[in-house]
């Protein structure tokens, strides 16, 4: 009861302000970037959270330097209304806001920090779908043909995709531009950004490069930066073959051991394999076409 009446109390503020300033209790797509900024001052970020949850976006919350407040990091974003609460209650109610992205939300964000940046996305692509401090973040739909990798892919240019995640509107210094966009409506991610985010890396590793192959060759070391990814699609192609989670713990402890330079914590290879197990398996297709299909 007392994670619920927490819900109501921010989600009654927040209806409360919106009739003072818009005369409408309902919320409005095309509030301004300035009255968000008005908003954001009035009330504590986190609040925020449940309205994200329901329009689609698992969340969780993140402290000033945008490292995860909780445990677990970005697996344990979730659109289940009592964690949320749970979060306000513990303390987290000032703390920014997060969303994995990549397949699990079906979502590629393309972060451009700079002014050359964020006007070359503008030119070609229309406004962002957030404004940010340094520049803007435009958000496409995952193609789901294979990994799209969270790297910095030129100059002033970020992509928030597979084994990532994006701090989102109402944090600090960050506002929609024209309300949280719908996730089953995102643009498709277009050919030509897609082969610039998948050609060859100025280090000569390129697409097929260690850090954004995914699994690897069987033997191959997998580096800091790139662990928890390669964990992740081992893991779910062992989900799919339908092993449950401790015979994929135990088959990610030894890829940990053995090639993860530097191993991962127990933690969070066990946290890995609980977060695959949460979707069904099937023999069918590949395990993240279940997971998409059971985002809600």
């Amino acid at each position: 009861m007392r994670n619920g009446c927490v819900l109501r109390r921010c989600v009654g503020k927040q209806k409360a302000r919106r009739l003072a300033l818009t005369g409408s209790d309902e919320p409005r797509k095309d509030l301004s970037i300035l009255y968000q900024r008005d908003a954001q001052s009035a009330s504590p970020t986190f609040w925020a959270a449940p309205e994200l949850a329901k329009t689609g976006y698992p969340v969780f919350p993140v402290g000033p330097d945008k490292t995860p407040s909780v445990l677990g990091g970005f697996y344990a974003a979730t659109k289940d209304a009592s964690q949320i609460a749970e979060w306000i209650t513990e303390g987290r109610e000032d703390h920014d806001i997060a969303i994995p992205t990549g397949l699990v939300t079906l979502t590629v964000v393309i972060d451009a920090d700079t002014a050359a940046a964020y006007e070359k996305m503008r030119a070609r692509f229309g406004e962002p779908h957030a404004e940010t401090k340094r520049g803007g973040h435009w958000y496409f739909r995952h193609p789901q043909d294979g990994k799209v990798a969270s790297r910095e892919f030129a100059p002033g240019f970020d992509c928030k995709a597979d084994g990532g995640y994006v701090v989102v509107p109402p944090s600090r210094n960050r506002w929609w531009t024209n309300g949280i966009p719908n996730p089953d409506t995102l643009p498709p991610l277009p050919e030509r950004l897609k082969h610039k985010l998948r050609e060859d890396r100025p280090n000569g590793e390129g697409r097929r490069g260690a850090t954004d192959r995914g699994p690897g060759r069987i033997g191959d070391c997998i580096p800091n930066g790139n662990r928890n990814g390669v964990l992740t699609s081992l893991a779910g192609t062992i989900r799919r073959r339908g092993m449950g989670e401790e015979e994929i713990s135990a088959a990610l402890e030894v890829s940990n051991r053995l090639r993860c330079k530097p191993p991962l914590p127990t933690e969070e290879v066990e946290r890995i394999a609980w977060s695959v197990c949460r979707y069904e398996p099937d023999a069918a297709a590949p395990w993240w076409v279940k997971a998409v299909s059971r985002r809600g």
